[in-house]
């Protein structure tokens, strides 16, 4: 959770305490529990929103990580076979096997 949302939660909390340690004062001035409690309910789903996407980023960093590591693997192979095709094979013939390099 970032620093700002975990800040604006701490508030919301404390303000949540003191709103409802003087209900009986507020309640003429139209903020009554139905209104404390909806506050309360929007702040418990954004912590969930928040946890949620703190786990799906940690869920993308491994994915691109596991991304990165075949791509390398690709690029590895390829320039393998290559290295292979134009060892054995005059460059007239390396486009039959899919290979559209010059050199």
């Amino acid at each position: 959770m970032s620093q700002v949302h975990s800040n604006s939660i701490k508030k919301t909390e404390l303000l949540i305490t003191g709103l409802r340690r003087n209900k009986e004062t507020l309640e003429n001035k139209g903020i009554d529990e139905q209104l404390i409690t909806k506050l309360e309910i929007s702040k418990n789903q954004s912590v969930t929103y928040e946890k949620e996407k703190d786990a799906l980023r940690a869920e993308l960093k491994a994915k691109t990580l596991q991304a990165m590591i075949r791509m390398n693997e690709i690029s590895s192979l390829t320039k393998q076979i290559k290295q292979i095709i134009k060892k054995n094979y005059d460059q007239s013939k390396w486009a039959d096997f899919g290979i559209m390099d010059k050199k």
